[in-house]
């Protein structure tokens, strides 16, 4: 018997759901019973999306439930973006643990506000940091472009959270920000028990090396960037390494 709220498979005597505890009742006589009844697991589905997108991207979402070999790991073009605060952990010392995670919350959500305006997905984070694509898994022609906007949106809207961060911090926060663009995998990765999507390669490497290096402006490499859109006339700063990108700052 199947139950009609989360579709799982019970045995035919079983009174009880076994994995929502939901009671299994027979096939009502009366179809407008039914009817509710499937209104009310339709309702239910779709409340526990709506949930589950605040933790994982709605695009995401829609591959697993209709889609998964959409999500399945390939190398894609991609412009991969860290960013994180700097001197945040010192700084924070002298906030009680929930001030200090409420300020750092605030602070991401304003740059991943940045981030979705121009079609970038977060993919993890990373402490008062975050990793974010662009390009998968949707595909757009100007990834790094995107990467590269979001990336000045982000900067304003830390210019804009100082005087709230001075206020508790005694200090501003600033906020470092690498970009590189390139082939990377992305999918799926780990088991049936736990997985998530994310990606990996050298391009992901670069971008996440490149930033403890900088100093807390805002740098990131635009080797496509630079080369598609020349009219930003950023200061180009060759970088050793077999990729030979370059780290663009503004």
């Amino acid at each position: 018997m199947y139950c009609y709220r989360c579709g799982s498979l019970n045995a035919d005597q079983a009174q009880r759901c076994y994995r929502c505890s939901t009671e299994l009742r027979a096939p009502a006589s009366d179809p407008n019973a039914d009817t509710q009844r499937l209104e009310q697991a339709l309702a239910d589905a779709r409340a526990s999306i709506d949930r589950l997108s605040r933790y994982i991207p709605a695009v995401i979402i829609e591959g697993i439930l209709h889609d998964q070999q959409y999500l399945r790991g390939e190398r894609r073009e991609m412009a991969v973006l860290f960013a994180d605060t700097e001197g945040f952990t010192h700084l924070s010392t002298s906030l009680d643990a929930e001030s200090a995670f409420d300020l750092i919350n605030d602070l991401l959500g304003r740059l991943i506000t940045c981030i979705h305006r121009y079609g970038g997905m977060v993919v993890s984070f990373t402490g008062d940091g975050l990793l974010a694509v662009f390009g998968v898994p949707t595909t757009h022609e100007n990834n790094a472009e995107m990467a590269v906007r979001a990336a000045l949106d982000m900067q304003k809207a830390a210019t804009g959270f100082a005087p709230i961060a001075r206020a508790q911090l005694g200090a501003p926060l600033h906020i470092r920000i690498g970009i590189h663009s390139g082939l990377a995998i992305a999918g799926i990765i780990g088991t049936e028990d736990q997985a998530a999507y994310t990606v990996i390669g050298e391009t992901v490497n670069l971008a996440a090396g490149w930033k403890p290096r900088l100093a807390p402006v805002t740098s990131w490499s635009a080797r496509e960037f630079t080369r598609k859109h020349k009219h930003c006339s950023p200061t180009r700063n060759k970088q050793r390494g077999p990729s030979r990108a370059s780290t663009t700052q503004w």
